[in-house]
């Protein structure tokens, strides 16, 4: 068995200048990996703190092979999807299930702090998954992989590819 208080597991921030031009974020709030730090293997579980207007994710995506559930420990969040498919605020000790293949993008839209906690099974990474981001080639928001690529040894860039249309349509070097 192992045990591990959140405190224990260092947050990250993603920079914000990492989220790409078109993208559904404008900040990406604290994320701790707890299940990387117990060594869990079978699924994802990471902690979210957000602040008022902070997302877990850049944009609207999907996991096509994961199912996530996230829990809200305290405030609201948004669990937002694509136009025309159906949005729900999630409230302090409320869970929602994101079936696997499914757009969604979770949001604290209040004015208040949030914390979340998001599992995902079986555990995924992020090559395997699709964003919607808004293409210039396309001049709509079309969907795309979201990669991380090692440029040299020592440098790696976030490069954006829409499935449309072929073309990157957003690279920022990390």
């Amino acid at each position: 068995m192992e045990k591990i208080s959140f405190d224990e597991v260092t947050p990250e921030a993603p920079p914000d200048e990492n989220v790409p031009e078109g993208a559904a974020a404008t900040s990406i709030g604290d994320v701790r990996q707890i299940g990387s730090d117990l060594g869990i293997e079978g699924f994802a579980l990471n902690h979210f703190e957000l602040d008022p207007g902070q997302s877990s994710a850049h944009s609207l995506h999907k996991h096509p092979a994961q199912e996530e559930v996230f829990v809200v420990l305290d405030g609201e969040v948004n669990v937002e999807t694509p136009a025309g498919e159906t949005d729900l605020c999630v409230g302090e000790a409320e869970a929602v299930r994101v079936p696997p293949d499914t757009y969604q993008f979770v949001v604290n839209r209040s004015d208040e702090p949030a914390t979340i906690l998001a599992l995902g099974a079986p555990r995924e990474y992020s090559e395997e998954s699709r964003y919607l981001i808004e293409c210039d080639n396309c001049e709509e928001l079309t969907t795309q992989t979201f990669d991380l690529r090692e440029t040299d040894d020592t440098s790696r860039t976030i490069v954006c590819e829409c499935l449309d249309c072929g073309d990157v349509s957003h690279q920022i070097p990390i």
